[in-house]
């Protein structure tokens, strides 16, 4: 509706309720485009006066109605006064000014203005009244106690969050916060013993524990995680400002697993900040379904808010492994690319190619198993010296330690495993016949089990073969030096050589059978168990076997019954599911070679960015300086359109022919030298395009942060947090350097917390 359409010819002022006075003033005066137009002549030539929008600018009373096509004195027309500023309107653009400064000097119109700004306030006698003012300083000393307390807790809650200290019993159920009984009672023991400690070096605090009920309110479940939220929306709102501040943005996601074996799929934004590259942490998420279409829509909700107004701000996009993230034409990446056509999906340093893979191949459930299983081997040695003197005194040789959050192995288990298998087996005999633990001996027997599992033995001879391939392509790729051909061959290579590991499947099956409990000869150095009594030991024997005996047809019939519990009659059972076991295997690592391959052509299918990167290695400006690299800027401009082309050849002709910039090694140190000295606006695309290089995750740690923050969030994934508050207690955790940063933290957080409905704790200050 027009607001000042309405005023004059409709409901006046006066009629408003309170509250419709008050939305109208926080609305403001109307200032929309309206059509003014005078022709006349001056000095024998015409001229055209046109409404302009920097007339609103003159004052900050004047307003506009786009149905009348005039100016009008916005707190005159809500309390009255001069017709021609109320009710007729101002269209005079050649006098405009005159009769601008003949108003508001005008009594009528002074007194409107007062009017206007003190719509709202307390009325002006309850101002003067000293009553008020003393009510009024009361309450502020008031709250200013509470939130110097609430800041406290804040502070305490920062700590343990930053050093992953859980916040509240385990027990956090709803019966044990109503249970009076309980030990908990809905306080945080941990909080709770932080905050005292600190009262004992804070004497103020001391005194306001002591004389204030605040604390009790602060740290119950309830407001402790209205709390974390609040610190949570702080923390977005600081990274959405710098990402809005930022040229460019790629996003990384990955699926991570945490002790409780739940997984979570963790998005990590990269952008420049400062001139530096940052990696931020955002949230988890979980979509409906796995399927690519279901991924992509959910983490497009996040990325929307961030970059719609301007779409080529997303350059890059990194996921894990998963065929369904990562294929190029029905993946994920492909799906996020259809929005944002410069989202170019890239390999990132921090996804270990070997654990890419793995998880490429693991859509064979026989090789998920076998994953697990394999993880077991090293997490079963962790932590415990006793059960690695063991392994120490049998192998002679320690199996590789590998994160205990997922089966991204390491190929040295495979290996280990692989050629100390026996030596594993009889490693496990002994650790039964030692320990007394049921657990341990539970597990061991478990891994003496799967190692002599024909299975496990086939797909750790199968991968035995095949990854120390990938930790070639591996290495070759983080070449800091490497360009699109160098990747080009490296892939083609090993092409080559996992199809002849397929040409030599049938070689890997019958070298797993030799390997098998079937096909080998029991160790000769297989220990025999020693009696106290010989004698004894015999009787025993005998009378225990005559037991047997007895039930032997009893024993028989039930293993029958169970062999077959559930199961078809033979007859009904499909070809090939016990005889063909080596067919079986045969097909699924002919798939799972395909897969691998696949994997990664799709991973390294985007190569333009390392032509991005080549044109700002220092060794080759010398070169560049004789003959401009014309190819790369080509192919550099056809996938960021945004760059211009000619201003670019000319700033990077220029860098290259001098000395002093041939001795920054690397995008990053040329970038804070740019900025540094002020060279943003003389070498614009040049900024533009280092800006490009830093914030694309690169497949080498050159431009990388010191740590990256998928691997602390995988390092925050091993202690258990409730996961209700997930999120919050991992920003905690994570970009505490970044919460650290941020200014005047706390006060944010309080202020923040304080408007919530749900706030009962006064901590707003009267004016």
């Amino acid at each position: 509706m027009e607001v000042v359409f309405n005023l004059i010819n409709g409901k006046r002022f006066f009629k408003y309720s309170y509250e419709e006075k008050i939305e109208l003033k926080r609305q403001g005066r109307p200032l929309p485009d309206i059509f003014i137009e005078k022709s006349g002549l001056s000095r024998g030539k015409s001229y055209t006066r046109k409404f302009s929008r920097d007339i609103y600018f003159k004052n900050d009373w004047i307003c506009g109605c786009n149905k009348n096509n005039a100016l009008y004195c916005f707190p005159c027309l809500l309390f009255g006064g001069d017709k021609a500023w109320t009710e007729i309107g101002v269209t005079d653009l050649e006098h405009l000014s005159l009769k601008i400064k003949r108003h508001e000097n005008s009594k009528s119109h002074l007194h409107n203005c007062m009017e206007f700004a003190l719509l709202g306030s307390t009325n002006i006698r309850a101002q003067l009244d000293s009553a008020y003012w003393i009510n009024v300083q009361r309450h502020n000393e008031n709250v200013s106690k509470k939130r110097y307390v609430l800041s406290k807790v804040i502070d305490c809650i920062k700590f343990c969050g930053a050093f992953e200290l859980v916040l509240q019993g385990h027990d956090e159920s709803d019966t044990s916060n109503n249970n009076k009984t309980s030990n908990n009672q809905g306080i945080f023991p941990e909080l709770m013993g932080l905050i005292n400690f600190s009262a004992e070096l804070d004497a103020t605090l001391s005194e306001h524990l002591k004389n204030s009920s605040i604390i009790y309110k602060a740290t119950c479940k309830e407001i402790q995680n209205d709390l974390l939220q609040c610190m949570l929306e702080i923390c977005h709102e600081q990274i959405m400002k710098e990402i809005k501040n930022s040229s460019f943005l790629a996003i990384m996601a990955d699926e991570m697993m945490d002790v409780a074996a739940k997984s979570h799929m963790v998005v990590v934004f990269r952008y420049v900040h400062d001139g530096e590259p940052v990696e931020r942490f955002w949230n988890y998420l979980n979509p409906v379904r796995c399927d690519a279409e279901s991924i992509s829509e959910t983490i497009l909700t996040v990325i929307d808010p961030l970059v719609q107004n301007s779409p080529n701000k997303l350059i890059a996009q990194s996921y894990d492994g998963a065929a369904v993230m990562t294929n190029q034409h029905t993946g994920v990446q492909a799906l996020i690319r259809k929005k944002y056509p410069f989202a170019h999906y890239v390999h990132c340093y921090a996804h270990q190619l070997n654990s890419i893979m793995s998880k490429a191949a693991s859509k064979n459930k026989q090789i998920r198993v076998f994953f697990g299983h394999l993880q077991d081997i090293p997490s079963f040695f962790n932590n415990s010296p006793q059960r690695i003197e063991v392994l120490d005194k049998i192998v002679k040789r320690r199996i590789p330690q590998g994160t205990s959050t997922s089966w991204n192995f390491n190929i040295g288990t495979i290996n280990v495993v692989y050629e100390h298998k026996n030596s594993l087996i009889e490693c496990m005999d002994e650790i039964e016949d030692q320990f007394t633990n049921s657990t341990v001996c539970s597990a061991a027997a478990s891994i003496r089990s799967t190692l002599n599992d024909p299975i496990f033995n086939f797909w750790l001879t199968f991968f035995h073969h095949v990854m120390p391939h990938v930790d070639i392509l591996s290495n070759q790729l983080q070449q800091r030096n490497i360009d699109p051909a160098q990747v080009e061959d490296a892939i083609n290579n090993f092409e080559h050589n996992i199809i002849q590991v397929q040409s030599s499947i049938d070689n890997i099956i019958r070298e797993a059978s030799d390997r098998s409990p079937e096909g080998q000869d029991p160790p000769e150095n297989k220990r025999k168990r020693s009696y106290d009594s010989m004698e004894d030991a015999i009787n025993n024997f005998e009378h225990n076997s005559i037991q047997v005996q007895s039930s032997i047809d009893n024993i028989i019939s039930k293993a029958l019954d169970m062999s077959h519990e559930g199961e078809e009659p033979p007859e009904n059972k499909p070809k090939g599911s016990c005889g063909n076991s080596k067919f079986d295997h045969r097909i699924s690592a002919l798939e799972v070679c395909d897969v691998i391959i696949n994997c990664a052509k799709d991973r390294f299918d985007f190569k333009e960015h390392l032509v991005v990167a080549s044109l700002l290695y220092s060794e080759y400006f010398g070169k560049y300086c004789g003959k401009f690299p014309e190819d790369k800027l080509t192919s550099l401009c056809s996938f960021y359109p945004t760059i211009d082309k000619d201003r670019l050849r000319t700033e990077l002709s220029l860098i290259y022919s001098r000395n002093d910039c041939r001795t920054m090694n690397g995008a990053l140190p040329l970038l804070k030298f740019v900025i540094a000295n002020n060279l943003g606006d003389t070498l614009k695309e040049t900024k533009k395009l280092l800006e490009i290089v830093v914030t694309t995750p690169m497949a080498t740690s050159e431009v990388q942060p010191r740590f990256s923050t998928l691997k602390r969030i995988e390092t925050f994934f091993r202690n258990s947090m409730p996961e209700d508050r997930l999120t919050a207690l991992s920003m905690l955790s994570i970009e505490k350097k970044l919460i650290s940063e941020i200014d005047n933290f706390n006060d944010k957080v309080i202020t923040k917390f304080a408007n919530k409905k749900e706030c009962n704790i006064d901590l707003i200050y009267k004016k």
